[in-house]
């Protein structure tokens, strides 16, 4: 039985989670005080967290403490936010600071919130928690420290390009043991470019031990296909498109359209969530519009030196 732990001040909106969670199976634990929560993710494993990042009762985004301690003790666990202030949120801490995995938005009337949505990313974050998992008893078991360092840095090669940063590592937290290490590099990984992100990380595995079959075999069973390789070259036509949806100020074309090309999906995720972010900020008046467009023109530049370094 998977196990959920809900963090929200709001008795209506935490018997409706409890209550919806319970029905489906799942082993409920609700609190309601960020000492709480912080004292059960010290000494109990969850399989997900939900919870709601403005904890009026106690102080503005105290929730944030939540989340610190999800990266902290349980770096694979995936939070599921579901706040009535999103735009808040995306405004003071940026998605992917804490390895969120879903954010929604309450509306009003919590009897018109869709559950099924909710019930839906949870239990897609619970089977992509179960994937990483394995791959990093997997990894734990056969890898070296240097090794360890060997696949951060190969993360990084890959997942960056000359002015964007793809991969950034989790900071401010001492990692004592490499089992440590390596679960705060697949959390980062997953949180930001996705599950299927994965099959690099298992191809870098494999390039450093490429002879060893028994960690191949155990590989194979996460992600047989080499995401690596199949990346393709861009073609002249391909980048003349996309420079063309830059020029007309069509970023989203862009970016959708190379995200639909094989091996750049890791690369354009990232930028399409920050387009998304940045429009959201602009529609609800929370950036100027110099700000906004200073945004966009970043976004272009990113994808201008992605397509033409790798391309």
């Amino acid at each position: 039985m998977h196990s959920v732990l809900i963090v929200e001040n709001r008795k209506k909106w935490s018997r409706i989670f409890s209550q919806g969670l319970g029905s489906m199976g799942y082993q409920v634990q609700v609190v309601d005080q960020v000492k709480q929560a912080e004292g059960l993710l010290e000494r109990t494993e969850f399989d997900a967290v939900l919870l709601n990042l403005h904890l009026v009762t106690e102080s503005d985004f105290l929730g944030e403490r939540v989340l610190a301690a999800v990266v902290r003790y349980s770096p694979l666990t995936p939070s599921i936010v579901v706040s009535g202030y999103p735009n808040r949120l995306l405004n003071r801490f940026g998605r992917y600071q804490y390895q969120i995995y879903d954010l929604f938005s309450k509306g009003i009337d919590p009897n018109r919130f869709d559950l099924n949505d909710l019930f839906d990313a949870i239990e897609c974050a619970i089977e992509d928690r179960a994937i990483v998992c394995k791959l990093l008893d997997i990894l734990d078991s056969y890898l070296s420290e240097d090794e360890c360092t060997s696949v951060r840095q190969e993360l990084t090669n890959f997942y960056s390009y000359p002015g964007f940063q793809g991969f950034q590592p989790l900071t401010g937290f001492t990692n004592n043991t490499k089992r440590q290490t390596l679960g705060y590099m697949i959390a980062v990984l997953v949180s930001n470019f996705g599950s299927d992100a994965i099959c690099t990380f298992c191809d870098i595995v494999r390039g450093l031990r490429p002879t060893d079959l028994k960690l191949g075999q155990e590989l194979d069973q996460i992600c047989p296909v080499s995401s690596r390789s199949s990346r393709v070259k861009l073609d002249t036509k391909t980048v003349d498109e996309i420079e063309e949806f830059i020029i007309g100020n069509d970023l989203r074309a862009a970016l959708e359209m190379l995200h639909g090309i094989n091996g750049y999906q890791f690369y354009a995720v990232p930028l399409l969530r920050q387009l998304t972010d940045l429009e959201e900020r602009k529609r609800r008046g929370i950036i100027t519009l110099d700000v906004y467009n200073a945004g966009l023109g970043q976004i272009s530049t990113n994808i201008l030196e992605l397509i033409h370094h790798l391309g």
